[in-house]
């Protein structure tokens, strides 16, 4: 019986923790007269999101130097939208 308890335990503590999962942010929207993009990703609940920076910047100075740009910078921030 306290074999199954501490089994039980175990499994919900890991249920509340959640997962952690490797995200890099995809462009989900550009401005190329104003040299804007954003770029985003999406998780569940359940999930801790950990942020690949280096790659979604390497993607965003790739599309910045498409429009001619030669450099980009990230702004302050980030926003979450729950949907």
């Amino acid at each position: 019986m306290k074999k199954a308890i501490l089994v039980v335990l175990v499994l919900l503590n890991s249920l509340l923790i959640g997962c952690s999962v490797v995200k890099t942010p995809e462009i989900s929207a550009v401005n190329q007269e104003e040299g804007l993009l954003n770029l985003s990703y999406r998780y569940r609940s359940y999930q801790v999101p950990k942020v690949n920076v280096d790659e979604a910047q390497g993607k965003a100075s790739v599309q910045c130097s498409r429009w001619g740009f030669l450099a980009g910078t990230q702004n302050e921030g980030q926003s979450t939208t729950c949907v």
